[in-house]
């Protein structure tokens, strides 16, 4: 939903708007069974590499198909070619890297679960990198909320 979207500027109303709230919790419910069926196929003796290229290539020929009028919009821009290509192949390095450990991860861990309380942590980073990187607020309550998330992670691996 998030890059079929028309404008790019935000704006105020926008941001205080609950719709992002939505899509992240639709985000989360897919999140989670993709992790069991990612889970099954590896029960069903699928590998890790399998599993990373049907997903990858789902996802690539799906976002071929729902930006093919704006891919061309990218390449004709070259000052924010430059800057945009070394961001999102960064990111796309970092991405596969994760999905190759996290179905490696999802294999050997005996709840699904376990994995991905470790595995969302990265909430945790994002959200204290994005203090500096962003220059978002962290307050007290948000802090504590970052602590509390983490000592729930460790109590449910210990």
């Amino acid at each position: 939903m998030v890059i079929i979207e028309k404008n790019n500027v935000i704006t105020e109303s926008e941001k205080s708007s609950s719709g992002w709230k939505v899509m992240a919790g639709i985000s989360a419910l897919s999140f989670g069974l993709e992790v069991l069926c990612i889970k099954k196929a590896i029960q069903l003796g699928l590998s890790a590499a399998q599993i990373n290229l049907f997903i990858f290539g789902f996802n690539f020929l799906a976002f071929v198909i729902l930006t093919r009028k704006e891919v061309k919009n990218y390449f004709k821009d070259k000052i924010k070619l430059k800057i945009f290509l070394p961001i999102v192949l960064l990111a796309a390095a970092f991405s596969f890297i994760a999905n190759i450990f996290n179905v490696k991860g999802l294999a050997i861990a005996p709840n699904p679960g376990y994995n991905e309380s470790i595995k969302n942590t990265q909430i945790l980073f994002s959200t204290l990198l994005s203090v500096p990187l962003f220059g978002a607020m962290l307050n007290k309550q948000k802090l504590f909320g970052v602590i509390v998330a983490l000592i729930g992670v460790i109590i449910l691996v210990i």
